[in-house]
């Protein structure tokens, strides 16, 4: 897996987690904890949406969360 929703314009968080702005259910649910964390966010359903948006290259494991 490639994409990561680090890198998609429509991962939107709404209140406690991540969700999908064209309405793509994710695996399980993502939490703002996950975000916080810096946990890899490779879902697979993003592997083959047609309404991947990626906004860029790839946040290195360094760069992602806050809460270290």
């Amino acid at each position: 897996m490639k994409r990561q929703l680090y890198q998609c314009f429509n991962a939107k968080v709404n209140r406690t987690e991540v969700v999908c702005a064209k309405g793509h259910s994710f695996e399980g649910r993502v939490t703002i904890l996950n975000v916080a964390r810096g946990a890899p966010l490779k879902m697979a359903i993003c592997e083959t949406c047609l309404d991947y948006d990626e906004m860029g290259e790839p946040l290195s494991k360094e760069e992602r969360g806050w809460a270290k």
